[in-house]
């Protein structure tokens, strides 16, 4: 099908341009005279024209519709077809704005740009920062049609031009915009600025018609930073219930996403009294945020008192285990961890402790992680029979967020490698333990422990490719033991050939034993990658600076430095580039 529309597009090109040489050496130019209604030769050349334009030709159309213009001067749809013509190629940035906005002159002189061309001029001069030009479009568009749009863009456009206002301009267009909710919105956040109460006029108007939560919000937001608790009240009980309830809960969560707690938390009252548990779960979020321990407890205490959905009911226990981490109560942690059912709970549940615990003034402080980190070795020998549930291990290994190989050592890595050492002791040891520990001791610098903790590993995870890759690597990185290295990278690249990683990590094998050509050889799927890591930009930088390669060396140092996601390999780059280019 593509085919035969190919065919036809060429066909009418060349018959197009046959004609075109035809009409222009073969008939005096006196001949061709204006008419009101199109000749078949224009006819002809608008058809094709068209053709062209539709396939993406644009400026092999806008020359066409120019020749059909030269047989038919007076008709506005082939001018159309040129101002469409120019409009795509300007979008394109393959004509300069300046062609299209002298075409459009030209047309305005005469009067004969229409609304819908005069909105697509509007639209292109606006996204081009042309905002004088906009806003002659605008009036000329006002003058044929009023439009509540034209109005509220004119308005936008005078501000941003001569930082003035004239409030006639959104008065016209609150008239015009009827019951566009949307329309509403954005001209009562126009008023905000001069005119508060006008807009909160607008928003009350446009909340009758508005299908979503936006009116209601910007009533909310503005009633919360005047601490109007009564105009708050009204838009809560603005929404009927249990109609709206998704509607209200959309509501106050956005309001806890903008960290408008005190205002979710003025409402305690009425919020309490609809017995919603999903209305509920937002004022006890709002509760935790806050810290207002009272209203945190009085919506657990309902809400333990509600019939829930099995996943309000994790929430619960989530918010419940929480609680009693806050308290030291660590038998009530134990049975709410053991409840708990999925690993991204178990995440929020290490983010939310950490974050009251840790964050703000003192997060480094001593005491504040030693008391953590007691407190979750006492849950650990809280569990007499010695065998943690799985949700618990997972919780315990992921308090250890801290220790990300790329980042410095923090207070999280100061309380987190005890915890992890004091669970690979004290039970059977799985694979995330040996990860966790063996990232620990590379952060650290402890390469003896990092060794040991891996050939341990391996004995139980002989197969695995990435401690396979990890061990090997270790040794290299330092250039020791480089023929145990080399077996081990080859093992791990038996299991996964083509991973750059492993290959990367050979050929730093080969750097290290001074064979740059056959390190280089190794390079060649890691140098294509698309998002490359620091540390292999670095390899590729330093191994072509062995080389002699300087322009190769010099653009992968850079790319090392620019991408920046590994702080040992960008000092090193950056020493090297300090030395190439001084």
């Amino acid at each position: 099908m593509k085919r035969r529309i190919r065919s036809h597009l060429l066909l009418a090109a060349a018959v197009a341009c046959a004609l075109l040489l035809l009409s222009a050496c073969a008939a005096p130019r006196q001949a061709v005279r204006p008419q009101t209604e199109p000749n078949a030769v224009s006819a002809f050349f608008f058809s094709a024209a068209t053709i062209l334009y539709n396939e993406g030709y644009y400026p092999l159309a806008e020359n066409i519709y120019r020749m059909a213009l030269r047989h038919d001067s007076g008709a506005l749809e082939i001018k159309r077809g040129i101002f469409n013509s120019l409009l795509q190629q300007v979008n394109l940035d393959q004509l300069p704005l300046e062609r299209f906005a002298a075409f459009a002159d030209s047309l305005q002189r005469r009067n004969e740009l229409d609304p819908p061309m005069l909105e697509l001029a509007y639209r292109v001069y606006f996204d081009r920062e042309q905002y004088r030009r906009a806003a002659r479009i605008l009036e000329l568009y006002m003058q044929k049609t009023e439009n509540a749009q034209a109005y509220t863009s004119l308005f936008f456009l005078e501000q941003q031009m001569d930082k003035k206002a004239r409030p006639e301009l959104l008065d016209r267009a609150a008239e015009l915009a009827g019951t566009d909710a949307a329309l509403l919105n954005s001209i009562g956040y126009f008023y905000l600025e001069f005119d508060p109460d006008r807009a909160e006029r607008i928003w009350w108007q446009a909340a009758a018609y508005d299908t979503t939560t936006q009116a209601a919000g910007l009533l909310w937001t503005l009633y919360a930073d005047r601490r109007d608790e009564s105009g708050l009240l009204r838009v809560f009980r603005s929404f009927t219930l249990p109609r709206d309830q998704d509607r209200l809960a959309e509501l106050l969560g956005g309001a806890l996403d903008t960290g408008n707690y005190a205002s979710v938390l003025a409402l305690q009252e009425p919020i309490l009294a609809t017995n919603d548990p999903q209305l509920i779960i937002r004022l006890l979020l709002a509760g935790w945020f806050a810290e207002d321990e009272q209203a945190f407890g009085r919506c657990l205490q309902a809400l333990r008192a509600s019939e829930l959905e099995p996943s309000d009911r994790q929430l619960i226990i989530f918010f419940q285990t929480l609680q009693s981490l806050l308290n030291d109560d660590l038998s009530g942690a134990l049975r709410g961890l053991t409840s708990l059912d999925g690993k991204e709970s178990l995440d929020n549940l290490v983010a939310l402790y950490r974050s009251r615990l840790l964050e703000g003034p003192g997060t480094d402080s001593t005491a504040v992680v030693s008391e953590v980190r007691n407190n979750l070795r006492e849950l650990i020998r809280s569990d007499s029979s010695r065998q943690l549930p799985w949700q618990v291990r997972d919780y315990l290994l992921a308090v250890a967020d801290g220790l990300n190989a790329s980042a410095p050592p923090s207070a999280a890595d100061l309380y987190a490698k005890p915890l992890v050492l004091f669970y690979y002791e004290s039970y059977r040891r799985t694979y995330e333990t040996y990860v966790w520990l063996g990232q620990h001791y590379q952060k650290m610098n402890n390469e003896i422990n990092l060794k040991t903790v891996l050939r341990e590993a391996l004995d139980e995870y002989p197969q695995n490719a990435d401690l396979l890759n990890w061990l090997g690597y270790a040794y290299a990185r330092v250039g020791i033991n480089l023929k145990e290295a080399e077996v081990l990278i080859l093992r791990a690249l038996q299991l996964d050939p083509d991973n750059p990683y492993y290959l990367d990590s050979l050929a730093w094998v080969y750097f290290m034993r001074e064979d740059y050509n056959k390190a280089l050889d190794f390079m060649v799927v890691p140098s294509q990658m698309e998002n490359m890591p620091s540390e292999i930009a670095y390899h590729l930088g330093h191994i072509h600076l062995a080389l002699e390669n300087y322009s190769s060396a010099i653009a992968y140092l850079k790319l090392c430095v620019e991408v920046n996601d590994d702080p040992v390999s960008v000092a090193q780059a950056r020493k090297l580039l300090d030395q190439l280019e001084p």
